[in-house]
C-alpha cells in the first residue's frame, strides 16, 4: 500500500501569528542570553504599530548586556517573594494564583486550594484502621 503524502498549506498570516507566540514564549521563559539578545537585535519591523514595537526591542536588545537581561527578567518574573509581573492568565482572570482550582473530573468539580485533588487510581486497596 503506497503512503499518501498530504501537503497543507499554512495561511502567511497564521505562520507569522505562530512564529511571534513562539518567540514570547522563548522570551518569557527565562533571561535573554547574549546569543538571544543579538538573534533580537537584528529584529527589523514593518510600518505597524507591531513591527515598530519589533524595532524598538532590537534597538533596547542592541544595547543591553545579558547580565542586564538577567537582572531585570529576575526583579520582573521572579522578585523576593514575587515577582512584579505575573505571566499566568489565571492571576489576571481570577485574581488568584494556583490558589483556586476549577478542575473538572468525573462531573465532579474541585473549587478550593484545601479540597483534595483526585489522583490516579491504583490497583492496591486500603483498610481504616479498626
Amino acid at each position: 500500500m503506497p503512503a499518501v503524502a498530504r501537503e497543507f498549506i499554512i495561511n502567511p498570516e497564521d505562520q507569522a501569528r505562530s512564529e511571534l507566540y513562539d518567540f514570547l514564549g522563548l522570551v518569557l521563559a527565562r533571561p535573554a542570553d547574549a546569543a538571544l539578545l543579538g538573534q533580537i537585535a537584528g529584529l527589523r519591523g514593518d510600518d505597524t504599530p507591531l513591527g515598530n514595537a519589533l524595532d524598538l526591542l532590537a534597538k533596547i536588545a542592541a544595547v543591553t548586556r545579558a547580565e542586564t537581561a538577567e537582572r531585570e527578567f529576575n526583579a520582573l518574573f521572579i522578585g523576593l517573594g514575587r515577582g512584579e509581573l505575573l505571566p499566568y492568565a489565571s492571576y489576571y482572570l481570577t485574581g488568584f494564583l494556583n490558589e483556586k482550582n476549577h478542575w473538572r473530573d468525573s462531573g465532579r468539580t474541585w473549587r478550593s486550594a484545601g479540597s483534595s485533588v483526585p489522583r490516579a487510581s491504583t490497583n492496591r486497596r486500603t483498610t481504616s484502621p479498626r
